[in-house]
């Protein structure tokens, strides 16, 4: 999904929170790969006490960290960096902190950066009502995905910025 949005929207400049072992980050890299002045830049802050920092963005092959800029900190220090540095963001991958309070704060700082045709996306969106609290209060229409995934049933929304 991440990979054929970013190819068929031609997407240059994308902004991921969450990396995690890097699966999304390697579908976007690919897709930017055959893009002169394109990057990724992700945001990831894993949890110290799991001793996980090794393996952020662990499948991610070194032909591909050129168009990557990775930020090891939290959303709430790295999102405002970000916006100030970044104009003309193509598409958005939402997927760390989970938590309604996190989601309120980030979608619209996020949002407000996107250009008009990018795409937002947010991973887990049924942990709770923050995407659709977010999408009514703006009238925006989203496009919500099912999947399944470990034995559980996931939701991802996309939306398309308009005018």
């Amino acid at each position: 999904l991440l990979y054929d949005l970013s190819r068929s929207s031609n997407a240059k400049i994308i902004i991921e929170t969450g990396v995690a072992l890097g699966w999304s980050s390697l579908s976007l890299l690919l897709s930017l790969s055959r893009i002169r002045n394109s990057v990724l830049i992700s945001i990831d802050m894993p949890y110290p006490i799991r001793d996980l920092e090794k393996y952020v963005g662990f499948v991610v092959p070194e032909f591909l960290k050129k168009r990557w800029r990775l930020i090891r900190s939290s959303d709430r220090h790295a999102i405002p960096r970000i916006m100030d540095e970044s104009h003309n963001i193509d598409m958005i991958h939402y997927d760390s902190d989970k938590s309604f309070a996190g989601r309120m704060w980030a979608y619209p700082l996020l949002w407000n950066k996107l250009k008009i045709g990018g795409y937002f996306l947010s991973d887990d969106i049924n942990d709770n009502n923050a995407f659709r609290l977010f999408c009514e209060s703006r009238k925006l229409k989203p496009f919500i995905i099912q999947h399944n995934s470990n034995n559980s049933t996931k939701y991802i929304g996309i939306i398309k910025k308009g005018r």
